[in-house]
């Protein structure tokens, strides 16, 4: 009867632990080469490659942008990067829907072969995580965007506005451009 006893106790406690994921063996970033204000809220749909025309940044006063964008496609696969980015998914919250404005998208490829989409807002810490309402980290952003090159397409003057690189809360790299400006 002991042995019965202990061998339920055994199932019920192994069926409650929550199952942990496989870890992340590569995230696709699909992301717009710009900044852009658009009149209707980009979804995440829209999202799909389309290979810039011009590369080149225009300044013209106090305005900068890049003529015919187009949106990039790269692959995260840096183990230590993977880490950083899959610990700071466990810390995401659950947001109330208001919509987003998508630029990004993520397909998180996990070593069993499950696929995990995630869509960023053009405020990098709004999006979905498998078209749920979620809030991420601003490290989270960081690292999505430092890894996939984002940041390469903006001189410093503009990188100054965005919060994830004025957050003091962790320690991060310096930027750099392509131009070889370093932010």
């Amino acid at each position: 009867m002991k042995k019965y006893l202990i061998l339920v106790f055994t199932v019920l406690f192994f069926s409650c632990v929550e199952k942990q994921k496989t870890p992340i063996e590569s995230i696709n970033v699909l992301y717009y080469n710009y900044i852009f204000e658009p009149m209707i809220s980009v979804t995440c749909d829209e999202i799909v490659y389309r290979s810039p025309k011009n590369d080149t940044i225009y300044i013209e006063g106090d305005e900068y942008w890049i003529d015919d964008g187009g949106i990039l496609d790269t692959i995260i696969t840096d183990k230590k990067v993977l880490e950083g980015i899959e610990n700071e998914l466990k810390k995401t919250k659950k947001r109330k829907d208001y919509g987003i404005d998508a630029r990004m998208k993520c397909y998180i490829n996990f070593k069993d072969g499950n696929i995990d989409t995630i869509c960023i807002d053009s405020s990098p810490v709004c999006g979905y995580y498998n078209g749920k309402s979620m809030q991420f980290t601003n490290k989270f952003a960081y690292l999505i965007r430092k890894n996939c090159g984002f940041y390469e397409w903006f001189v410093p003057e503009m990188l100054q506005y965005f919060d994830e690189l004025n957050d003091t809360t962790y320690v991060r790299e310096k930027i750099k451009t392509r131009w070889g400006d370093e932010y």
